[in-house]
């Protein structure tokens, strides 16, 4: 979730400068660079959100008493779901917050 937080925010820095340069002739090198890197932290934080999500589904077990299997794999892949997106979005906000209050 670490990795995947970290990526999010190069993909939000990269997005930035790409729709800051956009539109701007004497920046076309730097645009064509940062769609390239955006497009890849992007995809970086899509495949690692899928890892852990996958992970947390393996870890997460159900304790009920012979429902539906729809049902309980349902419920697992919600809560890793909840779980994965929470996290990641916590490590976002507090990366940023350190990075903009402790490093300046």
């Amino acid at each position: 979730m670490a990795i995947s937080a970290v990526c999010f925010l190069k993909y939000v820095w990269w997005a930035a400068c790409y729709s800051g340069w956009y539109g701007l002739p004497s920046y076309a090198q730097q645009l064509r660079i940062a769609a390239a890197r955006a497009s890849f932290y992007l995809w970086s934080v899509i495949a690692l959100q899928t890892a852990t999500l996958a992970v947390v589904w393996g870890l997460i077990r159900l304790c009920y008493t012979d429902p539906s299997q729809f049902l309980k794999y349902g419920a697992r892949l919600a809560a890793s779901a909840a779980i994965t997106i929470t996290g990641t979005a916590l490590l976002v906000c507090f990366l940023s917050w350190f990075r903009f209050f402790h490093i300046r």
